[in-house]
């Protein structure tokens, strides 16, 4: 059985006792499953969906996002871009579209 599974990560609250894992709840994953554990100081996080809401963690979470560089496109990759879409023609676009338009949905969780 191939235990390493592909799919959108879980939040699972845990307790450390004795340096074992304790979880608070049954979860539905099958026996072997692997994960992995990252431990933080987020005392005010708000664990159920992984975020740090905490008026502090937000404001690390804008501090974070005003510290990104704006992504420029060269003419020469714009040209590259359009001859690459030219060349996928017109049934590659339209895949490429709807695939984009999928993860889209999902990150927004339609």
């Amino acid at each position: 059985m191939n235990t390493n599974l592909h799919h959108d990560p879980i939040y699972v609250k845990v307790i450390v006792r004795n340096g074992q894992l304790i979880v608070n709840e049954p979860l539905s994953l099958p026996d072997g499953t692997e994960g992995t554990v990252i431990f933080g100081n987020n005392a005010d996080a708000d664990s159920d969906d992984g975020w740090d809401n905490s008026p502090e963690g937000i404001a690390r979470w804008l501090e974070w996002f005003d510290s990104l560089q704006l992504l420029l496109i060269t003419p020469k990759e714009q040209a590259d871009t359009d001859q690459s879409l030219r060349e996928m023609g017109e049934q590659g676009w339209l895949k490429m579209e709807r695939e984009a338009k999928e993860i889209y949905c999902h990150l927004q969780g339609h």
